[in-house]
């Protein structure tokens, strides 16, 4: 698995299978406009650099998006670090910034996987028991040919789903509760940080199956880093 960003480009970056693209990573927020809702998403990748790592901090790609959809102005930035051996890497929202005139009343974050179009997409968990107490969160797109991409939560008040609705809307929604307001021009570093794992591949269900509770039980036992 391969991660691909050019500035100027869509945001954040895509994703390959050796040449083969067959998604694009993003994130979007929810907020609140008084007693309406939107979720803009970035649109632009803005800024890109390698960061060497340092200490206990790993190596890492830093993307910073924008959003001008209708609900933003906002920015933000997130460092994506590459798990060893594993087809899969860490990503982390480390700062947001309001770039509007008027606050920004935050719900959640969500990262994102959109599947490249044509895909045939559809949930890899969708035959899924409702979650359970302690169950993994989970989920992600199988695509036609056997490829998939999806995320793995942490232990937490993360979740995960993948969905079409009835139109045929794509959401893949990969959720971190964040309740706060930024000032208009306020730029916050998330305490604690939004993260989950993403992770892609070949070989259809049973290999998303067995990848994702594998990493599941990592996680389970040890922290991000």
């Amino acid at each position: 698995m391969t991660i691909e960003a050019k500035v100027g480009g869509p945001a954040l970056a895509r994703i390959l299978l050796g040449d083969r693209p067959i998604g694009m990573l993003g994130l979007g927020i929810h907020r609140r406009e008084g007693k309406r809702a939107a979720w803009p998403r970035l649109t632009r990748l803005v800024g890109a650099r390698v960061e060497v790592g340092n200490g206990d901090e790993p190596p890492g790609l830093v993307l910073t998006g924008e959003s001008r959809q209708p609900g933003g102005p906002y920015e933000a930035t997130c460092r994506i670090v590459p798990l060893p051996g594993r087809e899969a890497f860490v990503i982390a929202c480390v700062s947001l910034k309001n770039s509007g005139a008027g606050p920004l009343d935050l719900e959640s974050l969500f990262f994102r996987i959109d599947a490249v179009e044509g895909a045939g997409e559809q949930p890899l968990e969708a035959d899924r028991p409702p979650r359970l107490w302690k169950a993994l969160a989970k989920d992600g797109w199988i695509l036609g040919g056997g490829a998939f991409a999806g995320f793995v939560a942490p232990p937490g008040d993360a979740s995960v789903r993948f969905w079409i609705g009835e139109a045929g809307s794509k959401h893949p929604d990969a959720r971190w509760p964040m309740e706060r307001t930024l000032a208009p021009g306020e730029t916050v570093a998330p305490d604690p940080t939004p993260w989950m794992v993403a992770i892609a591949g070949d070989g259809g269900k049973e290999a998303w199956s067995r990848r994702s509770e594998a990493l599941g039980e990592a996680m389970r036992g040890g922290d991000r880093d």
